[in-house]
C-alpha cells in the first residue's frame, strides 16, 4: 500500500495515519508514503518486476511515478472547488523503472457491483478471509453474524464500514435487477 498527499492533512489527521501503519503493515504487508518517496528508498519494491499504480482520480498515481522514474507525466493542483485532485491520466502507459516496468493508469471514481454477488464481495476483502477463518458459522459475511471475527477484530473502522456499505449495494442492485 501506498499513502499519498499526506503533506495536505493537519497534524492531528498525520498522527492518526501514524497510528495506523502498523495495522495497515499487518494489512498490506508493506506501507510507503509517496511524498517522501525516492528510487533509492523504495527500489526493492518496484525493481525488476511488473507494477501497476491504480486507485481514485486525483490521489497522486501519476505525482507518484513521476517521483520514481523522473517522468514528467502531466499533474494538475489540488481543486479548491473539489478538495481533492482532479482526474488527468487518460490513457495507461508502461513506463521503465529499475529493471521492470511501472504502469500508470486513469483514475476511476466509482465502482459498479452490478454482476457482484455476495460471497465475491466477501472474498474480495483478503484480510477478511483470513480472520473469517475464525468466525463461529461458516460461510460468514460479517453484517449480522454473532461472534463474528471481522467484527470483533482491529480492523480499520472506515473499512469495515465501506464493506457494508458495498454489501448493501450489491443486495440493492440484485434486487432491482432486470432479467433477460
Amino acid at each position: 500500500m501506498i499513502v499519498t498527499k499526506t503533506d495536505l492533512i493537519n497534524a492531528e489527521q498525520l498522527a492518526n495515519l501514524q497510528n495506523a501503519n502498523q495495522l495497515l503493515r499487518e494489512l498490506y504487508g508493506r506501507v510507503l508514503h509517496g511524498d517522501q518517496s525516492t528510487q533509492s528508498t523504495h527500489s526493492g519494491f518496484v525493481s525488476n518486476k511488473i507494477s501497476v499504480v491504480a486507485g481514485q482520480s486525483g490521489v497522486g498515481k501519476s505525482t507518484l511515478i513521476n517521483v520514481l522514474t523522473g517522468s514528467t507525466i502531466e499533474t494538475q493542483a489540488i481543486s479548491q472547488a473539489l478538495g481533492r485532485g482532479k482526474h488527468t491520466t487518460r490513457h495507461s502507459e508502461l513506463l521503465p523503472l529499475l529493471g521492470g516496468y511501472v504502469g500508470d493508469t486513469p483514475g476511476f471514481g466509482t465502482v459498479d457491483f452490478m454482476d457482484w454477488t455476495k460471497d465475491q464481495l466477501r472474498d474480495s476483502f483478503h484480510d477478511f478471509v483470513t480472520l473469517g477463518e475464525q468466525c463461529k458459522f461458516r460461510g460468514c459475511y460479517h453484517l449480522q453474524e454473532p461472534q463474528c471475527s471481522v467484527k470483533q477484530s482491529n480492523v480499520l473502522p472506515s473499512r469495515y464500514e465501506s464493506y457494508v456499505l458495498f454489501q448493501e449495494e450489491v443486495l440493492e442492485l440484485k434486487r432491482y435487477k432486470v432479467k433477460p
